[in-house]
Order: structure tokens, then sequence, then C-alpha cells
């Protein structure tokens, strides 16, 4: 809201969990956050038109999302299975960027209750996203994570020092 001259403080937060869509359809809120490959397919599929507005290109600097996270003691002690979880998380994030409507059905195998229109259509909008300009997928850059964490630290998002090389590793990646 910053970015575009707006008010923070006149906002009323309202916790709707996370199924912000039929918050949004229903009234009780008059803007969220949401995931795009979900609730944004989603409006789509039922015919709504949102207003978005991105937060990339905005004065919110580049960050990774999804991350996957380990605690340090996991990291001292287990490195050989990081290794092998990661490698395992490449493989079905590699299979999912080139084979986008098999792994949708590979999903709604797992997952049945899940609506199979929302999901293809997900599928479709992630698998160009998610190696997105890295080299291959999951590689992260330190530059990213600095500039991120100098956005938050002058926000007021995090307290203390951020120390960019303790805050990500491609070390685990295959």
């Amino acid at each position: 809201m910053e970015c575009d001259g707006a008010d923070f403080s006149k906002l009323e937060f309202v916790d709707v969990g996370f199924d912000t869509f039929p918050a949004l359809l229903g009234g009780r809120v008059d803007l969220a956050w949401i995931f795009l490959a979900w609730d944004g397919v989603q409006a789509q599929i039922k015919g709504y038109e949102l207003n978005t507005i991105p937060l990339y290109g905005s004065c919110v600097p580049d960050y990774y999302t999804p991350v996957v996270i380990a605690g340090e003691k996991t990291i001292q002690d287990k490195p050989d299975l990081l290794r092998r979880f990661m490698a395992a998380t490449a493989k079905g994030y590699e299979y999912a960027i080139t084979n986008p409507a098999e792994a949708a059905e590979i999903l709604l195998k797992h997952s049945p209750e899940s609506d199979p229109e929302l999901v293809r259509r997900s599928q479709e909008w992630l698998s160009p996203r998610y190696q997105a300009d890295a080299a291959s997928w999951g590689v992260q850059k330190r530059d990213t994570w600095r500039v991120f964490g100098e956005w938050m630290q002058s926000n007021g998002l995090i307290a203390g020092t951020f120390d960019p090389d303790k805050a990500f590793t491609n070390e685990f990646l295959p």
C-alpha cells in the first residue's frame, strides 16, 4: 500500500484462514493477499474478474516462494537426508515443469477431493514459473536474499541484523 501512497493504518485485518476466495466473494473482506496460481485461477474458472496488484515490480523487492526450511540441527546432523530429500523434490518439480498435464493428474490421483479443472489449470499456470530465471530448479541467489532482507529490516518486519549467507543455501541441491 505504501508503494501506491495508500494509508495502511486504515485497514482492518480480518482472519479468513487459508480460504481467501470465498471471503472475497462473500463480501467478508475487500482485499486479500492471494496465491494467483490457485485463487486467481479459481476466479477465472468461476467467471469472476479480480483486480490484482502484483508485489513483483512494485517497491517490494523480489523474493523466493515457496521455500524449503530445515533446522540448523538437521542441517548439521543429517546432511545426507537433506540431499536425498532435495533430490527427490527437484525431480518432482522438474517433472512438473516438463509434464504439467501429467503432474496435475498425479496430484488428482492422490487428492481426489480436489477440483480437477482447478488443479489442471493451476498446474498449467505454474509449470513455466517453477524454475523461472534460475539455471536449474531451486537455485537461489545471495543478492536476492540480501536485498529482500534489507527491505524487511528497513520496514520493521525483522529485528536485528540480517545475514543473507545464513538465510539460504544451495548446498543440498542435486
